[in-house]
């Protein structure tokens, strides 16, 4: 999973984050069990803008092919074309194999 993360992060820019990677990571094993949703209010440090992708999919799924599923949602990729200065990434998966995309993006101020 470690490379999967390394990859996103390449692939968003901003600088990686110790503490949205790790809320990050808590919101995709939360939304494992409580199911796909957005909740901007759930990170800390949130500075000027707050932005936060999601996805979902199944275990061979990589992190490139989240990206093009992002690049071709008109929505997603509006948001992932913003400038952010940092970034955190989580992805967790379930023992059915599903697996959890979260990315949230900070704009200091």
């Amino acid at each position: 999973m470690g490379a999967l993360i390394i990859a996103l992060l390449l692939l968003l820019g901003g600088s990686p984050d110790l503490a949205l990677m790790q809320q990050a990571q808590m919101r995709s094993v939360e939304q494992l069990t409580a199911g796909m949703h957005h909740d901007l209010g759930y990170y800390d440090g949130a500075g000027c803008g707050i932005s936060e992708v999601l996805a979902t999919s199944g275990p061979k799924t990589t992190a490139d092919g989240i990206e093009a599923a992002w690049a071709r949602s008109p929505g997603h990729a509006w948001v992932l074309a913003l400038d952010y200065d940092r970034v955190g990434v989580g992805v967790a998966r379930g023992d059915d194999g599903t697996t959890v995309w979260t990315v949230v993006m900070v704009r200091d101020c």
